[in-house]
């Protein structure tokens, strides 16, 4: 299920927020993708700094911008959530709802630098 947005000068506004500012749309969302990246870093413990290394940040093109942190070691997902004998780190987990907490004050700032004085 989608959302449609029908014109009007809402819709106006959208797209040429869109159209005039992709590039830093997209810097935006790469720069805050790897402060989530480092703060997982950063949380997962070091044995031989294996799993450390392998958490690696991607942009990901289409409609909707977006960055992918993704680890593609094989127990990767074991330290990340647990086993039945391992309780899980979180270190992901724990670094997104960090930035989540963080982003409207991010969006905020990014939308009045970026936008300045544009109304919606």
């Amino acid at each position: 299920m989608g959302m449609k947005l029908i014109g009007g000068d809402f819709g106006k506004k959208l797209a040429a927020i869109n159209k005039n500012h992709s590039a830093e749309v997209e810097k935006f969302l790469f720069d805050n993708g790897k402060k989530l990246l480092i703060a997982t870093k950063l949380r997962t413990a070091v044995v031989t700094g294996h799993l450390r290394r392998n958490w690696k940040i991607r942009k990901k093109s289409g409609f909707v911008k977006s960055v992918l942190v993704f680890n593609n070691v094989e127990y990767a997902p074991h330290y990340e959530f647990g086993t039945d004998r391992f309780t899980g780190r979180y270190a992901l987990t724990k670094s997104l709802n960090e930035l989540e907490d963080k982003m409207p004050e991010l969006i905020n700032a990014f939308l009045k630098k970026t936008l300045g004085d544009l109304r919606i």
